[in-house]
């Protein structure tokens, strides 16, 4: 069967969380081992995918949005793989400019990035 726009749209279920449930959970207990009803608690947790914030209190990601210093992907991977990966050890910037658009200078290119990095693209090597 194939959707259009206007399907999306006319279906009132379209965006129903539980739609997305088994799906998820189903992910997370391969990804991170987690059995099926802790995966089935973690992803009615996690969806839907809103970053909720209350500017009366400090931002701070997952609890009350995020900062541009936040290492966001650290806690992801912890969640997703269930705490059998901490963090991606890249760590979060410290080189943000005080005005916008607030980001720091571009990276410096290592070794790695100059050629030396077998999936890297032949444009980059």
């Amino acid at each position: 069967m194939q959707f259009t726009g206007d399907d999306f749209f006319a279906d009132k279920d379209v965006c129903s969380i539980e739609r997305f449930v088994g799906a998820f959970a189903h992910e997370l207990e391969h990804s991170g081992g987690y059995r099926p009803d802790d995966a089935i608690a973690m992803a009615k947790t996690l969806l839907p995918e809103i970053l909720s914030y209350d500017p009366r209190r400090p931002a701070s990601f997952p609890q009350n949005g995020r900062t541009l210093t936040d290492d966001v992907f650290d806690v992801f991977c912890a969640i997703y793989t269930n705490g059998q990966v901490t963090g991606d050890k890249v760590g979060a910037h410290g080189d943000l400019l005080d005005d916008f658009p607030y980001l720091g200078p571009a990276a410096a290119r290592t070794a790695c990035h100059a050629g030396d990095d077998p999936i890297a693209p032949a444009s980059a090597r």
